[in-house]
């Protein structure tokens, strides 16, 4: 895309000037990555504990807190998926570009609100050790963690879809036909 402004590329240079998707995008694929890193630390440290000399703690108050707000990141997260998958129900053939750029918003709440559900948890997994009853419900924990760190992933990969179809860069699998 050239840099300077032509009727030819107006709506696609408006899109890129005022909205740094790109460097979301990027964002997301670290936070990703990064998240992806700290799960498989945390299966290397569970394989490694003795369920029977493991000692549960108690959790200390500010724990419930931020519990909290980490389950609610859950909930935001499944909402925001579940509106990202409302929008894909619309037909695709001869879809306006506000229908993609729709999509890719959605789908930039959904990888937003699904990465800071899995930070949260993380953040708890990686604190607070030891609140836990039993390995296996750390095991649990390591395992939600990890599906919302994949449903970021696949928003991320959806946010990338949309704005190919919003582009026309592959026209065909965005249910345009020339």
């Amino acid at each position: 895309m050239s840099n300077e402004l032509t009727e030819e590329n107006a709506f696609e240079w408006t899109v890129k000037r005022l909205t740094p998707i790109d460097e979301i995008v990027k964002q997301f694929e670290h936070d990703v990555h990064k998240g992806r890193l700290v799960v498989e630390s945390l299966k290397e440290w569970v394989a490694g504990l003795d369920p029977d000399s493991y000692i549960r703690f108690e959790p200390p108050p500010e724990l419930q807190a931020e519990y909290d707000e980490y389950k609610d990141a859950c909930h935001e997260f499944a909402d925001k998926k579940a509106v990202y998958m409302r929008l894909l129900e619309r037909p695709r053939k001869n879809a306006h570009p506000e229908d993609h750029l729709d999509r890719a918003r959605a789908a930039v709440e959904w990888a937003d609100a699904a990465i800071r559900a899995a930070k949260g948890r993380l953040h708890v997994l990686t604190t607070y050790q030891n609140v836990y009853r039993t390995l296996q419900s750390i095991n649990g924990h390591i395992q939600q963690a990890d599906e919302a760190i994949t449903s970021g992933s696949n928003a991320v990969r959806a946010v990338k879809e949309q704005l190919e179809c919003e582009f026309l860069r592959h026209p065909a699998q965005c249910g345009i036909h020339a």
